[in-house]
């Protein structure tokens, strides 16, 4: 796993994000900025297939380029000198 995503899964202000949606937060970067396969991925996350891991990952991202808040919220996590 890559440890930029490490570090911000260590970073207490990703509680201010919805526990259902923390696990989308993380297959999203992990897809797009890790690159472990879908299928690692998916064994690492639930054990979902690579095609599931796809849609989560695309669907975030549909729910991250509509909803202001959510991203307000990563770009402050993700930002941040602390990590």
């Amino acid at each position: 796993m890559c440890h930029y995503y490490l570090k911000a899964m260590t970073f207490p202000r990703l509680i201010l994000i919805p526990v259902c949606s923390l696990r989308s937060v993380v297959i999203y970067h992990v897809v797009n900025y890790c690159g472990l396969p879908l299928k690692e991925t998916g064994k690492r996350y639930g054990g979902i297939t690579g095609t599931a891991v796809n849609k989560v990952a695309s669907r975030f991202k549909e729910r991250f380029a509509k909803d202001k808040d959510l991203q307000e919220r990563l770009d402050d996590i993700l930002s941040t000198d602390e990590m």
